[in-house]
């Protein structure tokens, strides 16, 4: 295990074997941190927490600028919060920040294999399964749930207690409590 300078970590966690800790990171208590993850800088993971082995908590995100005909990583200088009693399953990825943080609201369950792009915002006790991948800078409110293999464009919003089935496309907002289903995704009852 490496831990970088300036790390705080709380009572009772335990951190497993071949994981590393960025500099200026904080974990709180009572947290499970599996085998070979990796949390980078500036990154804050709250109480209860459980990330399961090989994922990645602060990369950089998938965020370009076409200059001169060539693409160009735009820095990515914000971080991660991840709050009390998150579960992230393993092979799991989330980036942080272009300029703020990236945040998985408290309760939050996510599955294996998941991708979490940088500046998006999930509310708590959502439910995240295997294969989803949510574009930078979406908004989920509190107790989402999405399916496994659901896709979502940038910038997307979706309303409290929405859920999206297995394997749909969301390419526009999506009220609270909607149920839908579908590429592009449609309301269940429409299906």
């Amino acid at each position: 295990v490496v831990i970088d300078d300036e790390v705080e970590i709380g009572e009772n966690t335990v951190i497993s074997s071949s994981c590393k800790v960025g500099r200026n990171s904080k974990i709180g208590s009572n947290c499970t941190i599996d085998s070979g993850v990796v949390i980078y800088h500036h990154c804050i993971i709250g109480n209860n927490v459980v990330i399961q082995a090989n994922s990645a908590i602060g990369s950089v995100g998938f965020g370009y600028a076409s200059i001169d005909g060539s693409h160009r990583l735009i820095p990515h200088i914000g971080g991660v919060i991840i709050e009390d009693y998150v579960e992230i399953g393993a092979n799991t990825c989330i980036d942080r920040a272009k300029f703020d943080n990236t945040i998985i609201g408290a309760g939050t369950k996510i599955d294996n294999l998941v991708q979490i792009a940088h500046n998006v915002i999930i509310g708590k006790c959502c439910l995240i399964c295997g294969q989803v991948g949510v574009s930078g800078s979406c908004r989920l409110a509190d107790f989402v749930v999405l399916a496994g293999q659901v896709g979502m464009a940038d910038h997307i919003a979706i309303g409290k207690g929405a859920i999206v089935g297995a394997q749909a496309g969301i390419i526009a907002d999506i009220d609270a409590g909607a149920k839908v289903v579908g590429s592009p995704a449609i309301n269940i009852r429409e299906k």
